[in-house]
């Protein structure tokens, strides 16, 4: 996906979780979609803390 992962969570069922720092990062990711379709089923999400949505 790239950028600066904090972290990331995959479940068995090939569902990945990646955390970024700030949501400007997850906005400027460029995934490159064909090397993403080459792992088959696997699904990824990129998220990160919002500056004005999160609920705490």
């Amino acid at each position: 996906m790239g950028g600066a992962v904090l972290s990331t969570w995959r479940n068995p069922d090939h569902y990945n979780l990646l955390r970024y720092a700030t949501a400007e990062e997850v906005i400027a990711l460029r995934p490159d979609m064909k090397a993403l379709a080459a792992l088959g089923d696997d699904s990824f999400t990129a998220t990160a803390p919002g500056s004005d949505t999160d609920i705490c």
